[in-house]
């Protein structure tokens, strides 16, 4: 008597990739980036990453010297431009709570979500760019520095949605 082939698991959904490019129909817009406008994005989000953990009245020459490290190529203006992003996002009083203290970088997360419908599960990994657990709520955000910035009217992607819910059901 043989023993039937068990199916292999698909592999852990990943929030970032949740709604693949391949799945929708491309957007006016949309399409590659430059080497220089993926080169900011990562900068700025480095620098929410690390500058949290330095006392407030360093983090101006730490984020100056950051950049200027890694980005050498680009012009001096370009690079306290993209120094004053990140210390704008930090300085906002709004966003104090999840860049201070117990908040968390890169954050990994992994769990089951119950799919629609027939009521199975899809194993979710993923990596949450920051959170703070308080008592009464879970908050996250995930930075989108490479993405060209909407404008002030447009409606949110779904592809962010379907990020963030993931994100949530988990």
């Amino acid at each position: 008597m043989s023993v039937p082939r068990e199916p292999e698991p698909a592999p852990p959904l990943r929030p970032s990739g949740a709604l693949a490019a391949a799945d929708r129909p491309a957007r006016p817009g949309e399409g590659r980036f430059s080497a220089a406008h993926r080169l900011r994005g990562v900068l700025v989000h480095a620098l929410l990453e690390r500058l949290p953990e330095v006392p407030g009245e360093r983090r101006a020459e730490a984020a100056r010297r950051y950049v200027e490290a890694r980005a050498p190529g680009l012009s001096d203006a370009v690079r306290a431009d993209i120094a004053a992003q990140a210390l704008g996002v930090l300085a906002d009083p709004r966003l104090a709570p999840l860049f201070g203290p117990g908040s968390r970088a890169e954050a990994p997360i992994a769990g089951r979500i119950v799919l629609p419908g027939d009521g199975g599960s899809r194993a979710v990994s993923g990596q949450i760019d920051r959170l703070l657990i308080a008592p009464d709520r879970v908050t996250f955000a995930d930075f989108k520095t490479t993405a060209r910035p909407p404008r002030p009217d447009a409606p949110v992607p779904e592809a962010y949605l379907a990020q963030a819910a993931l994100y949530r059901d988990l």
